[in-house]
């Protein structure tokens, strides 16, 4: 995404409903059928803001930032001296809590190739990790790479919701650049759930 463009379609239905939303892509370590013991269970944890992010796979090794949402109701993006990092959704959880925790990225910038760049070449299975400022490190399994060729379609539950019961990671950043307007139309996303401890 350029510095200039939107991460992705506006927030607003957010906060996100609980029971019945839209399903992100199925883990790839979960029978599709059987609940968890109580002894799988995850176990929610307090809220702490990420400080940095990384994917080994794609040789990302990023401080992480926060955004809010714009005056126009759309999902922020990192700018100035901190356009290249990623930055964390403040109104989506903290990694490692219920929900889906929500990291932006721009693909590029003027000045080139940004954080995000490779996020497309990601895999299920691929491991993310994120250092909270409690200085917990939550490890995140990526379930699927997802693209949206037009950001005014994507699914806002899906996105913004997650697993109720589980502590889910959604990166996103831009997809399908259109030359006729300048700027990106659509969303690649990334859907990952924190590794059990």
């Amino acid at each position: 995404m350029t510095s200039t463009s939107r991460a992705a379609a506006t927030p607003s239905d957010w906060p996100p409903t609980t029971a019945g939303s839209a399903q992100s892509p199925k883990r790839s370590n979960d029978p599709s059928s059987a609940e968890p013991s109580p002894q799988e269970a995850p176990r929610a944890r307090v809220a702490s803001p990420p400080l940095h992010l990384s994917i080994p796979a794609i040789k990302v090794d990023t401080a992480v930032t926060s955004v809010g949402v714009t005056s126009g109701g759309a999902l922020g993006v990192p700018s100035g001296d901190q356009q290249n990092e990623a930055a964390w959704f403040r109104d989506s959880p903290t990694p490692g809590q219920f929900g889906a925790s929500v990291i932006v990225g721009h693909i590029d910038t003027i000045h080139g190739p940004s954080v995000f760049y490779n996020l497309g070449a990601l895999h299920p299975g691929d491991t993310i990790v994120i250092r909270r400022k409690d200085h917990l490190r939550i490890t995140f399994v990526v379930d699927g790479v997802r693209q949206y060729p037009d950001r005014t379609n994507l699914p806002i539950k899906e996105l913004y919701g997650g697993d109720p019961a589980e502590a889910d990671l959604r990166l996103v950043t831009c997809s399908n650049f259109d030359h006729s307007i300048g700027h990106y139309r659509g969303n690649l996303i990334i859907y990952a759930h924190a590794q059990h401890t």
